[in-house]
């Protein structure tokens, strides 16, 4: 509801100031008193660009305020999404000035705003209808809104149904393109994940093998040495001939020696005791190295040693590349297991992926079929309403239609539906476009309303659909009607006003009419003047009460008002008004 209108230095309005209330707010004036600046400044207010001639001086600057109250809820959310303060009372108030600079000033809630964002939210909140402007009418997608709030809840559903599964379309298929774009990357990496884990696993690693191959090699390449020095150390500890007696017999003519005078001697006791441990360890040393020269001699291959080689090679490959250590070698295998099974499952991913964009796009066209049949149905019936609403007001030739139409998918559009054996797109209310069609008169073209119909014209078609609409249109939004009474009568007057009257019932509306008998119908009447003092012309703007009413009534009907005959014929249309109520 917009409850408050201030309008500072907009040509003659100075300093204008007017409350509204709900329902039907009328205003009226002599030609030329400000009825179309009034109308200008509100456009002004919401975001539209302003007329020359309300520039006004360097230093008087026009400014509009227009405050409302109880906004839509959809709208209030979204200005507190885009951050802007908010008053407890859900009230918003739109402020713009024209700077001495040039440039226009737009705030929300005494915070500075974007001037689309501006516009948007100005939009959201009054639907003008106008030789300026055409408001909600001619936008396409505003007429299929009209169209589905006839159809009701039916269409709401679908729609919301068709908006959720096209945005789970949208993320199923940037997920199965986001992982269609790696594919060819991750199928590289699959194949060197795939040789790698096969090098690791046909290596068959073993721990310390690397250690014992370091041994084995050597004693290999030594091994003529190894046999000549253990015989050597052999022939030390066990041999001996006419020159040289073997270790082992030297140790025990030791300890014969001093056996004897063990008895005699603490430390010759002693040193005997580790004489015979020696003499022990020699036989085991002794027999240790027979047998690992019997088994050097046995077992030598020439061959072992080159493939003792061949395997150390495989083994040092396998360090260079994935560790130096049996336990890291075996880490980087578990790690290289784990992402190819990763891989392997997005490549499933994938086929899942796919599946699931096959069944939300069949799901999709089922009910973008489904909406648009019912909106085919329903259509004949709206036009039908909204051109006998029209012949209610004084357009007794006119005729309407809805045409329906489809926008044809790109080649790589994956949102479509194919419908009427051709590719269509599919947005956020399905795949109709629609395009409301009049004929003012027999022998004119039937046309978009866009292309034929005058700025009244269009005004009384948007009462003929809001009229047909009635309870399931948006409430809580606010209408402006200009120039709906043009080239119509007094009796088409008198309709004019019912149906504005009903409009105003679930929504404010604001009118400026030169007709009485629409006049009649106000809740809120309020008078425009101009005055002058031969410097300067002021505009103002008051509300009219009671005796008030009644003079402006007779005035508008063409009477004196000072005659009782006017003002008996005005009081006879207040009271027909009061009782069509």
């Amino acid at each position: 509801m917009l409850t408050e209108i201030v309008i500072q230095n907009f040509v003659i309005a100075k300093n204008i100031s007017i409350g509204l209330k709900n329902g039907l707010n009328v205003f009226t004036g002599e030609t030329g008193a400000g009825k179309t600046l009034l109308m200008n400044a509100i456009l002004f207010g919401l975001g539209h660009s302003i007329p020359k001639e309300a520039m006004g001086e360097e230093t008087t600057r026009p400014y509009v305020r227009l405050t409302f109250s109880k906004v839509p809820l959809g709208v209030f959310q979204k200005i507190q999404e885009a951050g802007y303060d908010y008053e407890e009372d859900d009230s918003v108030v739109l402020e713009r000035t024209f700077s001495s600079q040039g440039k226009n000033r737009s705030r929300i809630n005494g915070q500075m705003s974007t001037l689309q964002f501006f516009k948007e939210i100005g939009y959201d909140l009054i639907d003008f209808h106008g030789q300026r402007e055409t408001g909600s009418l001619l936008y396409p997608k505003k007429q299929l809104e009209y169209l589905d709030t006839f159809i009701g809840d039916h269409a709401t559903t679908l729609v919301k149904k068709i908006q959720s599964l096209r945005n789970q379309l949208l993320k199923v298929i940037s997920q199965r393109v986001s992982l269609q774009e790696k594919e060819k990357e991750m199928q590289q990496e699959e194949e060197l994940l795939q040789f790698q884990i096969q090098e690791i696993q046909s290596a068959q690693i073993q721990p310390q093998e690397w250690e014992s191959l370091q041994e084995e090699r050597s004693q290999l390449e030594n091994h003529s040495e190894l046999i000549a020095e253990i015989q050597n150390a052999l022939r030390y500890l066990t041999e001996e001939d006419e020159y040289q007696e073997s270790a082992n017999t030297l140790v025990q003519k030791s300890i014969k020696a001093l056996a004897s005078i063990s008895a005699y001697s603490k430390n010759a006791s002693s040193n005997l005791q580790t004489l015979e441990t020696v003499n022990s360890i020699i036989k085991d040393s002794s027999h240790e190295l027979h047998q690992e020269l019997v088994t050097l001699e046995t077992n030598y291959d020439p061959e072992k040693l080159e493939q003792v080689l061949d395997r150390i090679d495989v083994l040092q490959k396998l360090r260079s590349r994935y560790g130096p250590s049996y336990e890291e070698i075996k880490e980087v295998y578990s790690s290289k297991k784990k992402r190819l099974e990763e891989i392997q499952n997005q490549t499933h991913n994938i086929s899942a992926l796919l599946k699931e964009e096959k069944q939300l796009l069949n799901d999709l066209s089922k009910h973008c079929i489904q909406l648009h049949n019912i909106r085919m149905e329903a259509s004949n019936k709206l036009a039908t309403e909204i051109e006998n609403n029209l012949h209610q007001l004084s357009m007794p030739k006119a005729v309407f239609s809805i045409q329906f139409s489809t926008q044809e998918a790109l080649e790589n559009d994956p949102l479509f539906v194919t419908f009427d054996a051709k590719k269509v797109k599919v947005d956020t209310s399905g795949i109709d476009q629609i395009s409301f069609h009049f004929q003012s008169n027999a022998g004119l073209p039937m046309m978009p309303i866009n292309k034929i119909a005058s700025g009244g014209e269009l005004s009384r078609i948007m009462l003929a659909i809001k009229a047909t609409l009635k309870q399931n249109d948006q409430k809580n939004i606010v209408y402006i009607f200009d120039e709906i009474d043009t080239g119509i009568n007094g009796v088409t007057g008198n309709k004019v006003g019912m149906k504005l009257k009903t409009i105003s019932n679930s929504s404010q509306t604001l009118c400026i009419t030169h007709l009485p008998q629409i006049a009649s119908y106000s809740d809120s009447h309020y008078f425009i003047e101009k005055s002058s003092d031969h410097e300067t012309t002021i505009a103002s703007v008051h509300e009219l009460h009671s005796h008030e009413r009644v003079k402006e009534i007779a005035r508008m009907i063409g009477g004196d008002i000072n005659s009782p005959t006017a003002l008996e014929h005005a009081k006879e249309i207040l009271l027909h008004a009061s009782k069509s109520n």
